[in-house]
């Protein structure tokens, strides 16, 4: 995210906000503040364990075909290459900013 935001490439920017009790997971907020979709900029998705995802995100209704992974563009290694291999999967995306993801 950071070296994207440096390239100007806005897009991939977001603000990630997690909220847990007693050590568990139980919801989370990402922002993307540079969002823009016509008329409409900067855009929330939030969620709820047992509750659901809200906000405006593209959902899609049926499954896709294959294994898609998505990875950040700056932090290629050897040991990230070999983990993403062994997934075996259909296609690689690449994307900066966890969130953006």
């Amino acid at each position: 995210g950071t070296r994207e935001f440096t390239e100007g490439r806005l897009e991939g920017v977001t603000v990630l906000i997690g909220f847990a009790t007693q050590g568990n997971a139980i919801g989370g907020i990402i922002h993307q503040p540079f969002y823009a979709d016509g008329n409409e900029h900067g855009r929330s998705v939030w969620g709820i364990v047992n509750s659901g995802v809200y906000g405006k995100c593209i959902l899609s209704s049926k499954p896709l075909p294959g294994r898609i992974l998505a990875g950040s563009l700056s932090h290629r290694s050897k040991t990230v290459v070999d983990a993403v291999n062994a997934c075996e999967p259909s296609e690689v995306l690449q994307a900066g900013g966890c969130g953006y993801k």
